[in-house]
């Protein structure tokens, strides 16, 4: 191999990526972690302080109702834990939306004075 072409075996497990993206919403949003690493777990908090093994383990989804600094650890048998990720999500006019279930189990967002969903919440796509 020339000095261009090197093999990297990785050491530790790929950070978290966050989807959305941090930013500014209005309305709750539903925030999806994870890994480049295939097979590893993560662990997150929603209250700014250091993820660890012990923390929540992410298993899907999950919605912020009010601003929340999100960090997230990857953890992956044989490789060191990855850095820790961090996003920021501020949250404004979280008040006009009410969060309901519906009998499949599935979030529904009502808006209370508005005429559309999407007149509040640019984020908002029909589901």
């Amino acid at each position: 191999m020339g000095p261009a072409e090197t093999s990297q075996t990785a050491t530790s497990a790929a950070a978290p990526s966050f989807s959305p993206a941090e930013g500014s919403f209005t309305g709750p949003v539903n925030v999806s972690l994870s890994s480049a690493t295939a097979g590893a777990s993560i662990y997150y908090t929603q209250d700014g302080s250091t993820p660890s093994a012990a923390s929540t383990l992410y298993t899907g989804a999950f919605t912020l109702s009010g601003s929340a600094t999100v960090k997230a650890l990857a953890v992956a048998s044989g490789l060191a834990n990855s850095s820790v990720a961090q996003a920021d999500y501020v949250i404004s006019g979280a008040s006009a939306f009410r969060q309901a279930l519906s009998p499949d189990g599935d979030i529904v967002m009502e808006a209370e004075h508005a005429h559309s969903q999407s007149e509040l919440n640019p984020a908002y796509t029909g589901r």
